[in-house]
Parts: structure tokens; sequence; C-alpha cells
């Protein structure tokens, strides 16, 4: 790992804020701590907290807090000076905690003016994870005749398509899924409504190993399907087409 911005297992004389850590969400809410305590929802008692700017993917202790600060910056409504003798201003806008030899995303505050300000929303667990979401087409020269295999997913609406349905997709401000891999032309993930058929939304990757999200924060119910779909091509008179996501997640509104 690189070195932090800041490091240390509690407060000190010298600190202008507090790590504290609460068990639940309403039990922060309803709490009036001194300004600039940084609240964090866990019932894993933190063991040390770091400032860093970038989420960390290292092994570290079961406990350890990384908040992160990607920018330092007085102006944000999140930012606060760490220190009572100098100016060193953070701006928080995340905060991951190691669970189980496991980093997980948390739902964390900052106390400033007498207000609870959120930086981090909790990352509600994977749809997929531990397997892959993968849709292959191979097939003759037109969209019939072919074989399509959906792992992970149900197959199929339309000939390139693999889905599933969104359970409850009123808890998520977005839909979010990371491609690992794909052959010639570029996926497309969406969001369909099951009743409908319609399409409410859709996006592609930029790139093989890149992260596509969907904002879902008007929709409600359980009336939408997530949709893979390989935007299949020719090659050398075949449809020869595939993608493959490792993981498909909701964050939380």
């Amino acid at each position: 790992m690189g070195a932090c911005f800041l490091y240390g297992n509690g407060g000190g004389s010298d600190l202008n804020f507090t790590v504290r850590a609460y068990a639940t969400e309403a039990e922060l809410l309803a709490s009036t701590p001194k300004e600039n305590t940084l609240g964090v929802v866990t019932n894993v008692p933190p063991i040390a907290w770091c400032f860093y700017n970038v989420a960390p993917g290292w092994a570290e202790a079961d406990g350890i807090i990384y908040f992160v600060v990607p920018t330092l910056s007085s102006l944000e409504a999140t930012s606060f000076n760490t220190t009572k003798k100098y100016n060193l201003w953070l701006a928080p806008t995340g905060c991951y905690q190691r669970i189980s030899v496991a980093w997980k995303k948390m739902a964390a505050y900052i106390y400033k003016s007498g207000v609870w300000v959120q930086f981090s929303l909790l990352a509600l667990p994977y749809f997929y994870n531990a397997g892959d979401f993968t849709v292959e087409w191979l097939g003759s020269g037109s969209n019939s005749g072919g074989v399509l295999t959906v792992t992970g997913g149900s197959a199929t609406m339309n000939t390139f398509e693999g889905y599933f349905v969104i359970p409850d997709i009123h808890n998520y401000k977005t839909i979010s899924c990371y491609i690992s891999s794909y052959s010639n032309v570029k996926p497309t993930v969406s969001i369909q409504q099951i009743s409908t058929g319609t399409t409410v939304a859709s996006a592609k990757p930029s790139s093989s190993g890149s992260t596509v999200s969907i904002d879902v924060s008007s929709l409600s119910g359980n009336d939408y399907y997530f949709v893979l779909s390989t935007n299949s091509t020719y090659d050398d008179g075949w449809v020869v087409s595939n993608v493959k996501t490792t993981k498909i997640w909701g964050d939380a509104r």
C-alpha cells in the first residue's frame, strides 16, 4: 500500500476531528456528537483509520477503516480542517472497512454545523460476484439458427440477450456492472421494464475492464430486468459474439 495522508487509532489533542463507530444508521442519526465527527455504521470494532486518495485494494488487518479523499479542498460540503494548529483540509467521498479479509464499502457521515452529512453509501450485496454473468452467441449468418449460452442469468428475451429480474429496484440509486471482456462489438447494458418491454436506460462500456453504471433512482417496484446484450457481428460468415461481467451490483439510495 502507499502512504496515508493521515493515520491513527482514535482522536488526539492536535486533531480537529473524531472517528466513531455506530451499530446502526438510526443510532448514528439520533446522536449529536462534536463537530467534525466521522461516523461509520459498522458492527466490527475499528482498530485504526487512514485517509487515502483511492479505494483500498491491498491486504490489511481486519477492522481498519479507510476514508477516501481524492481531492484536498476547503469548499466541499464534507470538507473539514483536520488539525487545530495547521491548515490541512480533507473532503472524504467514501469509506471502506476491512471485514473478514475483504474490503466492504460502508455507510459513513460527517457531523457539521449540527447536521449529519453522508459521504459514503453502503454497497448492497452483489447480484453476481463469485460467478460470472456471461452471454455468448454462436450461430449462422443470421439472427436465427444459432446457440445462445447464458451463465448466471436467464436466456433470452431477444436473440443476443441474457437477463435477470432486479429485486426491489427502489432500494438502489444506480445499477452497475464490471465488463471484464467482450469480443468484436461493444455490448449494451440496459434496464428494461418487464410489463412493457421498454428500455428505460442503456449504456456501453468504454472498453474491456471498465464499469458501466445506470441511474435507476426514479424507478420502483419489481418490474425491471437487467439486460446484457452481445450486439453480435459477423466473423467469416458466422455470428460470433460474447461478453462477460464478473460483478453486478446496486448502490443504495
